[in-house]
């Protein structure tokens, strides 16, 4: 079983939230009864790829599913550059002066 994985539970469910006093909700479920396993994030692998990516016009999906990312990604910024023009005004270049 993984983070995000679907569990179908048979019996009945309590919750108790403490609000100036207790509410109890009992909510009926009905279906396939099973294993019920908790996974936390040091139960999963460590993801070891690329953290810093430069932006394109294509796209770029890391391999992040089902891992723990134990530091932050970067996704630079998209190169801009403004220049004046002949008619007096500015000129932009995304993705840099050509």
């Amino acid at each position: 079983m993984r983070i995000g994985d679907t569990v179908v539970l048979d019996g009945d469910l309590s919750l108790i939230i403490p609000v100036d006093g207790d509410i109890n909700l009992l909510i009926p479920v009905d279906g396939e009864s099973g294993v019920v396993t908790k996974v936390t994030e040091h139960d999963l692998p460590i993801y070891t790829g690329q953290t810093v990516v430069d932006p394109d016009f294509v796209g770029i999906t890391l391999p992040t599913a089902n891992k723990t990312v134990i530091s932050n990604i970067r996704v630079n910024p998209i190169e801009v550059e403004s220049v004046s023009n002949l008619s007096g005004g500015r000129t932009v270049y995304i993705g840099g002066i050509i």
